[in-house]
């Protein structure tokens, strides 16, 4: 995927979604960060958690995000299972693929 396939506001879009989550939880986020909180939205237990519970927090934030694009599903076993493939990217286009997911995902 090349950059100009991403909306070309993403940039305008991304500093609006920091805006707002710096306000609400005090941190401005990173892409961990926000699948992190996508992930405890799913499965907050109100409790205290120890770093794999994070861990494991920060992926399924990451898989219910994409599964939200159609790239993983989650099977009847709770386990989740890879649709398509992720398109070959590395850094800034990466950086903004996973933007991209996330933002549709809070702008849903």
């Amino acid at each position: 995927m090349k950059r100009s396939e991403f909306p070309t506001d993403i940039d305008e879009r991304w500093a609006q979604f920091e805006v707002m989550f710096e306000k609400k939880f005090q941190k401005k986020p990173s892409v961990e960060t926000a699948f992190f909180i996508i992930g405890l939205q799913h499965h907050f237990t109100g409790r205290a958690l120890e770093k794999s519970e994070k861990e494991h927090l920060i992926a399924e934030g990451f898989y219910i995000t994409f599964e939200k694009q159609g790239y993983f599903s989650r099977n009847g076993d709770g386990t989740w299972k890879a649709e398509k493939p992720f398109p070959v990217l590395g850094g800034a286009p990466r950086e903004n693929f996973y933007r991209q997911a996330i933002l549709s995902y809070f702008e849903q």
